[in-house]
């Protein structure tokens, strides 16, 4: 036992110092595996990002709310003229619905415009404006930083009071305490009440802190609601979410005065949309990265095959050589198979180490994650591959006859 792990070792140590005798032909050989996992390791991350900014942006919008629109949240371009007619929501189904309803907890109304806050010299131009009631904290799940949300009679009074996304905030204000400071939104001033706690980007595309709220009432004032609302209905049970959607259909289909062969004008979603979006979108992400990963594992298998037969051949007489002084037939192979796994293994870590630094770029531009599952897949696969590329050199070297072996010039 203590001869073969010495022979081990001295198989170990000769891979070494062959690879460190030929780098240059030994980097070149990884460029396959290099590119394929970076193509492997960019293919999770991206995906790592995407599950992550996809299960924080499903909290923003709450897998026990139903949003009650005019167009449903995906659809295809032919359909847009036909939804586009649809009449708009009303404000006056708000206290139907609440009344008639019996899984709504909480039922409030939605609308949004574009606009720009000031305060001083400072400004932010494109903030999203949100018109919401006093319950909107409770069915959103947002919370505050600073300050309070407003109430039920500051909306019903349509007051000038206003509460500030954290970019906004920081923007406006930096480092100080913008509550009762005065901003002013599309030409009308605010008191500022509250600061929302920062929330992050939606899908890691738009940020939810480039935003204000004021109160619905307010809204209608200075903005109107003819482009129509949005209804949002948190439900008191999450498992009875379809049972809720099937009851707000009915009570929709009588608001709108439907019969029982008109199609529905009006949609109900939720966030089971998106998840189906995200299945497609995930199965199109990995079936492109699969094929890419493997052409480009296959390519670095061959090459590093290649360089293997050469090593081979070039090392016949050391073979024999080795044979002479007792070294078995397993020790040679594991002594290549080694030799093979390492390189494999340089290009892997090269690759995990290119990866790392596009992470950042696509983390800046999209969203990305370098989790640590993805690291040990990486090199596990790198390990394998160099494993099955070896297998065939390996094996032709430990077969060689010593004699022949010795001949060899």
């Amino acid at each position: 036992m203590n001869l073969f792990l010495l022979q081990l070792k001295e198989s170990v140590l000769i891979a070494l110092s062959s690879i460190r005798a030929n780098k240059m032909r030994s980097l070149l050989t990884t460029l396959g595996i290099v590119i394929g996992i970076v193509s492997v390791t960019s293919m999770n991350m991206m995906m790592s990002g995407i599950d992550n900014a996809f299960k924080s942006s499903l909290t923003m919008i709450g897998n026990d709310v139903l949003y009650i629109q005019k167009f449903p949240w995906f659809m295809n371009r032919d359909d847009w003229w036909s939804f586009r007619n649809r009449p708009e929501l009303q404000e006056s189904y708000l206290p139907i619905i609440r009344e008639q309803s019996q899984n709504a907890l909480y039922v409030v109304p939605r609308a949004g415009a574009g606009g720009d806050v000031k305060f001083s010299e400072n400004s932010v131009n494109g903030v999203f404006v949100n018109g919401v009631v006093d319950d909107e904290l409770r069915v959103s799940g947002s919370d505050l930083s600073d300050g309070r949300f407003f109430t039920e009679l500051e909306n019903s009074a349509g007051r000038s009071v206003i509460v500030l996304g954290s970019e906004v905030a920081k923007s406006l204000f930096d480092e100080s305490d913008p509550i009762g400071k005065k901003v002013v939104l599309n030409g009308h001033p605010y008191s500022v009440i509250g600061v929302l706690s920062k929330q992050g980007k939606f899908l890691g595309l738009f940020s939810r802190d480039n935003q204000v709220m004021i109160p619905f009432g307010t809204f209608k004032k200075y903005f109107g609601i003819r482009r129509g609302i949005t209804i949002a209905v948190k439900i008191k049970d999450e498992k009875k979410i379809e049972e809720a959607k099937g009851e707000l259909t009915l009570i929709m289909r009588k608001l709108r005065r439907l019969s029982a062969t008109q199609e529905e004008n009006f949609a109900i979603n939720q966030q089971e949309a998106f998840k189906q979006q995200l299945d497609g979108i995930s199965a199109g992400i990995y079936g492109v990265g699969i094929f890419i990963t493997s052409l480009s594992l296959i390519v670095g298998m061959i090459g590093v095959m290649n360089i293997m037969f050469v090593s081979v051949k070039e090392r016949t007489r050391e073979i024999g050589i080795r044979k002479a002084l007792g070294a078995t037939r397993k020790i040679l192979l594991i002594q290549f198979l080694i030799e093979a796994m390492t390189i494999s293994l340089i290009g892997g870590l090269i690759g995990l180490s290119i990866s790392a630094g596009l992470k950042f770029v696509i983390d800046h531009y999209f969203v990305a994650e370098m989790p640590l599952g993805v690291i040990m897949i990486s090199i596990v696969v790198s390990l394998v591959v160099g494993l099955i590329a070896g297998i065939l050199p390996a094996n032709t070297a430990a077969k060689q006859d010593p004699i022949e072996a010795l001949r060899y010039e």
